[in-house]
């Protein structure tokens, strides 16, 4: 205890921590390894390993849980780390890589059947920048309904072109001249069949 400071000080700032406060109609409490926040008939709690890293939360409203989720680690880092949400409709996994960056976005129905996947790849470890995403659709636990990929090319640290195929077959072509200057192609059986260019982010000429 620090000179000048009374237990009940200390007590004070303990029970501060452990036994959480009333503000405005909010109750909150913390410590090491969980926080818990309600108001009126809302709950959420929310639990951390011993590195402080999140691993569940989980939410009520009127006695009855709305959604949960839960975060699962590959090492001692934040990163990289999978984090899956369920509520009433479904639920979605989130892989993340170990720079934080979204690799894979899968969406489940309620009873666990696939219904979406999205890929995301990058150029290199050291950006943000996107080099193709590719996005597949379910119909049921048969198997895939359609796919679409979009490729991404880049002048520098701009944006200067977009592949979309639509399940393998090039679909559109998109050429950047500005962020809101473009030339987009349309295909069918993978021949140009229509152009459109684009000034100020407005069609100006179309054949």
């Amino acid at each position: 205890m620090n000179a000048g400071q009374s237990a009940s000080d200390g007590n004070r700032k303990e029970d501060f921590f452990f036994q959480g406060f009333v503000s405005e109609g909010v109750y909150s409490r913390m410590d090491p390894y969980s926080l818990v926040v309600s108001k009126k008939d809302v709950c959420m709690i929310e639990d951390y390993d011993s590195f402080m890293r999140p691993v569940s939360r989980t939410e009520w409203q009127a006695g009855e849980k709305k959604s949960s989720v839960i975060w699962t680690y590959s090492g001692e880092k934040l990163y990289p780390c999978v984090k899956k949400e369920i509520n009433s409709i479904g639920s979605e996994i989130i892989v993340y890589d170990s720079h934080g960056r979204e690799t894979d976005v899968s969406s489940f129905s309620s009873d666990g059947i696939l219904l979406k996947k999205v890929t995301t790849g990058y150029f290199d470890d050291s950006s943000d920048k996107v080099a193709c995403v590719l996005t597949e659709t379910f119909v049921n636990e048969n198997g895939l309904e359609s796919s679409e990929k979009i490729v991404f090319s880049y002048s520098d640290d701009s944006l200067s072109s977009k592949e979309i195929f639509l399940n393998g077959k090039r679909s559109r072509t998109i050429k950047y001249e500005t962020e809101n200057d473009w030339t987009e192609t349309v295909y069918y059986n993978d021949e140009p069949v229509f152009v459109d260019k684009y000034e100020d982010g407005v069609r100006v000429t179309g054949r």
